[in-house]
């Protein structure tokens, strides 16, 4: 490894490499049997993984340590899994990837690189999950589940990745939404008015209470045939997927629309 100065930026692949090791292996089950080299780990953690500012005695107790059998074995616990919850959203460029250091590679703090997505590398050997980035799963040859090579591992990680992007889309709908559980009600109340504001129904009896209140029965039974189908639609969508869907830039979707008309008219009975 090529000397660093203070402030300077770990950036060498000497560097990435040897702090992915450490980092997995300070998460490893394996490293119950190397009690010795805990300490040796943490110290490397404590001066950003930067092995030319480290002891000599603690350097030869790394490098013995970190032998390619103890490596495999370390390795081998990790693999990314597909499946809710394998991805995660800082909310904002604020995460730093635990195995190559963007976002905290540089002494002095000065890393403006950081990842607002980060990716779960599950321990399957009783050790600790550790959280990092996609790229450094694809570039430390890391197991991933259903994967036989770098594409198909590729493919998984991106597959996972634009799922969670859609789960997260609808989170943010129904947080902005906070009344969407009562769409399927909603629409089975707007069923069955409009035959009700005619004639003989149970409101179309009361056509000229209504009338001195300002309220169209009949207009509204128009309405509420027109906003029948898209509602219908939009019901169906919300039951099967949790939204109704998403319109082009802010606009809302034409579903979304038709639950915005429905309520106002629900209210207006009401």
């Amino acid at each position: 490894m090529t000397n660093q100065t203070h402030g300077a930026s770990n950036t060498g692949l000497g560097y990435r490499v040897k702090r992915s090791t450490a980092v997995l292996a300070l998460s490893s089950a394996a490293l119950a049997d190397k009690p010795g080299l805990r300490p040796a780990l943490e110290a490397f953690r404590q001066v950003n993984f930067d092995m030319e500012r480290l002891p000599d005695v603690t350097v030869q107790l790394l490098h013995g340590g970190l032998d390619d059998e103890f490596t495999q074995r370390v390795l081998g616990e990790f693999a990314f899994v597909p499946g809710i919850g394998s991805v995660r959203d800082n909310r904002a460029c604020i995460a730093v990837c635990s195995l190559c250091g963007k976002g905290d590679s540089r002494d002095d703090g000065g890393n403006r690189d950081h990842l607002r997505y980060e990716f779960k590398l599950t321990n399957r050997g009783g050790g600790e999950d550790v959280w990092t980035g996609s790229t450094c799963i694809i570039n430390h040859a890391l197991k991933v589940d259903g994967a036989a090579n770098a594409d198909e591992a590729r493919r998984i990680l991106e597959r996972s990745f634009a799922e969670h992007m859609k789960l997260w889309r609808i989170e943010q709908w129904q947080a902005e939404n906070p009344d969407h559980k009562d769409i399927p009600q909603q629409y089975e109340r707007l069923r069955l008015l409009p035959i009700s504001c005619l004639g003989n129904g149970r409101l179309g009896r009361f056509d000229a209470e209504a009338a001195l209140m300002g309220i169209d029965l009949d207009r509204l039974s128009r309405k509420m045939r027109h906003l029948l189908g898209p509602m219908r639609a939009g019901s169906r969508k919300y039951q099967r997927e949790g939204h109704l869907g998403f319109g082009k830039g802010m606009e809302p979707s034409e579903k979304h629309l038709a639950w915005i008309q429905t309520k106002t008219v629900l209210k207006e009975i009401d």
